[in-house]
């Protein structure tokens, strides 16, 4: 609902050629996104961010809440029918390439229990940093559901615990490694806890304590669909409306997701400290496309069908400090 962009999970299918998984068949995880309801003491003193966004960075005692969107070929279902269940990842981390399951689901003894509240849209304080603490950037999640009348989420979660399998019948999983910030902030709240922090060069620390920019979720205005002709070019481009737009039959088609310019924000890069720099970088959105109807089309994403048939897209717009938008929309094939 991540992404370059942070896309918040295997969005565009694992195992599958990218254009073929945009077409939804069965039920997936598109997305998650994350909401700060309650700010902590850390969270003073940040850039305002514009009045109708939402901030996704969250700080270390801040309040969250986390929302999963599954989607199949009927369009965006409620969550709430698949009885998600959410398990916070050891080390804060989360893969499912490798299955590194999280050690509570394992009932290690020595680990604290890391389920959240067993309800469709979960809510996590941040843990505060302490002195034996590295400096975290992100904080990972796991989300385990079951799909109605096929499997039942207990069952995929037993599943998920045992089996090192690539893909899971009749069950939905979704993971997302949620980035804190500002990098400000979260590096004074380090140094307050008493964290060791000789390891960032003198320059790329005071760069970083000077980030107070806070990320925020961006938002979808508008779809627009650009025809591929066989010589490669491109041909008509419709914009899509809140009603449902026509689109002309067997017919090539490149999705474009629009955004505000507003959203394209600057930031510090965390993941460059490694590195030993720490660059500002004109943020980038990345929309994911995927189709209700239609088929996969090789460079396109999506060729249309014959007259009469409606389907939906569902546009996905993320980026790489946790912001995430979606939107829907309705479409008809007619000559």
């Amino acid at each position: 609902m991540g992404a370059s962009a942070a896309v918040l999970l295997c969005a565009a299918g694992c195992g599958e050629t990218a254009n073929a998984s945009r077409i939804l068949t069965n039920p997936r995880a598109l997305a998650i996104r994350v909401e700060i309801i309650e700010e902590g003491p850390n969270s003073v003193d940040l850039i305002p961010i514009p009045a109708d966004r939402v901030r996704s960075q969250p700080l270390p005692q801040d309040t969250i809440e986390l929302q999963i969107m599954i989607a199949d070929a009927t369009g965006i279902r409620n969550s709430d029918d698949f009885d998600p269940r959410w398990f916070v990842c050891p080390s804060f981390q989360c893969t499912l390439g490798d299955h590194e399951v999280p050690s509570c689901l394992l009932g290690d003894p020595s680990v604290e229990v890391c389920e959240l509240e067993q309800v469709a849209r979960p809510q996590l304080m941040i843990p505060a940093l302490d002195a034996s603490d590295d400096v975290v950037f992100t904080i990972g999640v796991l989300v385990v559901a079951g799909v109605p009348g096929a499997r039942s989420t207990d069952e995929c979660v037993q599943e998920f615990k045992f089996t090192a399998r690539e893909s899971f019948e009749g069950c939905v999983l979704g993971w997302t490694s949620i980035p804190l910030g500002p990098v400000g902030p979260l590096i004074r709240s380090a140094t307050a806890a008493g964290g060791d922090l000789s390891w960032l060069a003198p320059e790329v620390l005071a760069i970083a304590a000077a980030d107070a920019q806070p990320g925020f979720h961006p938002e979808i205005v508008g779809l627009a669909l650009r025809e591929r002709l066989a010589d490669g070019s491109f041909g008509v481009e419709i914009t899509a409306t809140s009603e449902a737009t026509l689109v002309p039959p067997r017919t090539d088609f490149l999705a474009l997701a629009l955004s505000d310019q507003r959203d394209r924000q600057q930031y510090v890069l965390p993941s460059a400290l490694a590195q030993g720099s720490l660059p500002l970088f004109h943020e980038g959105l990345a929309g994911l496309v995927f189709w209700t109807g239609g088929e996969a089309s090789g460079l396109s994403d999506v060729r249309t069908g014959e007259p009469g048939e409606r389907f939906e897209t569902i546009v996905v717009l993320s980026d790489s400090r946790g912001g995430i938008d979606w939107r829907s929309f309705k479409f008809e094939v007619q000559d």
